[in-house]
């Protein structure tokens, strides 16, 4: 049977269903009902996606008449969330089910190409495709079919990034996201190569538990356990954490339990912060194992959020590391280094994810980086590319790492859903930063008014009943969590001697101010479409690649437990840049392009980066 048709469903008579379709439809109004009251972009999908609301409503309901059983309302749900073409939205259907072949596919100039594959598993199957052949067909059926056959396939932001991804996606299909997996053990894929069509015969690896299609009368079988549960031993794991980390510093740097704790409290803030603003999009990619199966691997396997770039750097690049405290400078999150160009000393980043591990210690990481790169180039390049987003503190310090300064009104903003939720949650945080003892400071109740205002345009939407609030700055928030952590560094004494142990600065703030070009691509997401925006907003680099994905808005998690049982996620705020323009879609567009070409997926990215110095670095 086809990878892409239908699975085997379980048929329950007419009048037994019926009775159940009432239910369901009242299901699908109520969740119609919380995309309303939730959904910040509703409105702008009229002129991103043509989305008509009313319509839309209608046509979901009237399918419920032709389903039936469980499963294909399962499936239906999947398709109204996949139909919004919005990254940060998902639903989670109860399965694990997952179908995956040892290849990637990557869309290269308008074309779905090979661009990893095992040379012995093909020598097996006696497949003519190489890297760089394109894909046509899957079971005789073209990859526009394919695409066009289910919302699942093109969700991820603009038409660019829809393409990418959904190469990306048939490395490994997900039922849980609403894709129709066949059952058969085997797959035919069609290249078009130098001698023609080459037809490929595949086995499919099939792992997990498939929807359980069940008689609706004897009710639905699944229950979806929330992924926000907090865990009851939070202060002693980040003790342990902590702990570990210290092991390598010298011996001199301690903490006491007080400071310890408030550390944990900062941490926590953090964590607090990102729920209510949340800019990370839940976007994998299939890894493929490494076993007998997969031996002899030609190409370069593409990850989202991978720390080491896709490409190789230059001979000469020397990485810079710090020779203590790696572990809580989050070292293995970044990837920095300088090496000689053209007589030039060129400092390189990679930014791989906006979502370190230790994320009370992002200040000091960037700290670290930025005060050698300074010290050591005479020009910066970022690598932001597959970037999935993360913590909008970290996308802040690093804007102010690179300008020097938060200006609030070139800064990114953000239009809220004025639910009650979120002002609980705003008004929990404002609480706990007002009962900081520690902070009895004149530039923490600027702070705090500033955050208060914040407060009151969302209350005063809020209570008119207005579908977003009036946009929003959030800096005060990581301005106070800057100013709560420097605080509590400076009653550690020594800091000379860590600093000279650690290898750089991290104690006071450091600036960048040589050029800068930084790259982006479609695979960047959330917090990764809104860095680039608000540097390309304050002038302040150029951005070298591909137009972002367009995930602009932040994100919540919400639960279904009414007929059927369901996890979803929704954006509840839109990004807004200087302008007043949105990102939701649209992306954030290159000051240069740049595109990786078929030639770099066969040569192994050879001379990516060289081509990237030569024509954009050496000519701008």
């Amino acid at each position: 049977m086809k990878l892409f048709l239908a699975i085997v469903m379980t048929f329950v008579s007419a009048k037994a269903f019926s009775g159940m379709r009432e239910d369901l439809s009242f299901e699908l109004q109520s969740l119609f009902k919380t995309l309303e009251k939730q959904y910040a972009p509703l409105q702008l999908k009229k002129s991103t996606i043509g989305l008509d609301w009313p319509s839309y409503q209608k046509n979901y309901l009237k399918k419920i008449k032709t389903i039936s059983d469980s499963n294909e309302y399962y499936f239906l749900v999947a398709d109204i969330f996949n139909s919004l073409n919005d990254a940060h939205v998902s639903v989670v259907l109860p399965t694990n089910y997952v179908q995956t072949i040892p290849l990637q596919f990557s869309w290269v100039n308008h074309k779905v190409i090979l661009s990893y594959y095992n040379e012995r598993q093909f020598r097996k199957i006696s497949c003519g495709a190489q890297l760089g052949d394109e894909l046509v067909a899957i079971e005789g059926r073209t990859l526009d079919e394919i695409q066009k056959s289910s919302p699942a396939f093109r969700k991820f932001g603009n038409d660019i990034t829809n393409h990418a991804y959904f190469s990306r996606m048939l490395t490994g299909l997900r039922e849980a996201s609403g894709i129709r997996l066949g059952d058969g053990k085997t797959i035919k894929l069609s290249f078009k190569t130098e001698k023609g069509v080459s037809d490929c015969q595949m086995d499919i690896k099939s792992e997990g538990v498939r929807l359980i299609g069940r008689p609706i009368e004897d009710g639905f079988s699944s229950e979806v356990r929330s992924s926000m549960a907090q865990e009851a031993d939070g202060y002693d794991k980040f003790k342990r954490t902590l702990d570990l980390a210290l092991k390598q510093a010298p011996y001199y740097f301690r903490l006491d339990d007080k400071d310890i704790h408030r550390l944990y409290n900062y941490h926590v803030l953090v964590q607090k912060i990102h729920s209510l603003v949340n800019t990370q999009a839940e976007i994998t990619t299939q890894a493929v194992e490494k076993g007998d199966e997969i031996e002899s691997p030609r190409g370069t396997f593409i990850q989202i959020g991978a720390t080491e770039p896709f490409y190789p750097l230059p001979y000469d690049f020397k990485e810079i590391q710090p020779r203590y405290l790696g572990m809580l400078l989050n070292a293995q999150n970044f990837y920095a280094g300088t090496f000689m160009h053209n007589g030039k000393r060129v400092g390189y980043l990679r930014i791989p994810s906006y979502a370190p591990d230790l994320v009370y210690t992002i200040p000091f990481t960037l700290r670290f980086y930025i005060n050698r790169l300074e010290q050591e180039s005479d020009l910066l390049v970022i690598d932001q590319m597959n970037n999935p987003g993360g913590y909008v503190i970290m996308s802040d310090l690093l804007v102010k790492a690179l300008t020097g300064k938060y200006d609030p009104n070139t800064h990114l903003r953000f239009a809220v859903k004025p639910t009650q939720n979120f002002l609980r949650t705003f008004a929990e945080l404002k609480d706990a930063m007002e009962k900081d003892t520690e902070l009895d400071s004149k530039a923490k109740k600027v702070l705090l008014n500033k955050i208060q205002q914040s407060y009151d345009v969302v209350y005063a939407a809020y209570k008119d009943g207005k579908n977003l609030s009036d946009p929003i700055s959030l800096l005060p928030m990581t301005e106070f969590f800057e100013l709560a952590v420097d605080s509590l560094v400076q009653k550690i004494p020594l800091k000379g001697l860590i600093e000279k142990a650690i290898g750089g600065q991290v104690f006071s703030e450091q600036v960048y101010t040589k050029p800068i070009y930084f790259m982006i691509n479609e695979l960047d997401f959330s917090g990764g479409d809104a860095t680039p925006a608000t540097l390309q907003d304050y002038q302040r680099v150029k951005l070298v690649g591909v137009r972002t994905a367009g995930a602009g808005g932040s994100v919540e998690e919400f639960q279904n437990r009414l007929v059927t049982e369901f996890k979803y996620r929704l954006t509840t705020s839109l990004m807004v840049r200087k302008d007043g323009g949105y990102v939701e879609n649209y992306g954030v567009h290159p000051d240069i392009p740049f595109t990786v070409t078929e030639e770099d997926y066969k040569n192994g990215f050879k001379y990516y980066f060289h081509r990237f110095l030569t024509t954009v670095v050496d000519k701008n």
